[in-house]
């Protein structure tokens, strides 16, 4: 298995992960992730600088703001440059794992980003999406990954 594989395989069984970047208009696909995340039972957090704390909803303008422990992992729906920022607070709260979004472009992905998780011991997966594996996985989101090179993964 290589190492990306084991880092999706471990994100994925966290219980207690954040969105960051998630957009205030629920047709963005960081909403439908964030659902889909809900669904599969995750306890699941969005942060945006924009949200004004909201417990009921789970949002959070950072996520330092989340309450209890740090989340396990974090999903980044952010521009590249914001990416890097995100990262560093990460290393401050002892959150080990980051996932980039990355569809048919940049997505979130930084190589800065990627380059500080790799030296500081934060698990960094830089392609894909979640939506490849939460069940269900509609057959866009199957071909997609076998097209990342990601089809060994298991959903």
């Amino acid at each position: 298995m290589s190492d990306i594989q084991a880092d999706i395989e471990d994100f994925l069984r966290c219980k207690r992960i954040a969105v960051v970047g998630l957009s205030t208009h629920q047709s963005d696909f960081s909403c439908a992730i964030l659902q889909r995340f809900e669904e599969a039972g995750t306890e699941v957090y969005g942060v945006n600088p924009g949200f004004e704390p909201d417990p009921d909803a789970h949002h959070y303008a950072k996520l330092a703001d989340i309450p209890g422990e740090p989340v396990e992992a974090v999903f980044l729906t952010t521009t590249p440059a914001v990416s890097a920022e995100v990262v560093r607070e990460c290393a401050a709260l002892g959150i080990r794992r980051v996932w980039m979004h990355q569809g048919m472009g940049a997505g979130s992905v930084s190589p800065d980003a990627v380059a500080f998780c790799r030296e500081n011991g934060i698990a960094v997966i830089d392609r894909g999406c979640p939506m490849m594996f939460v069940e269900p996985v509609d057959w866009f989101h199957k071909a997609f990954r076998w097209c990342k090179g990601l089809h060994a993964v298991e959903g």
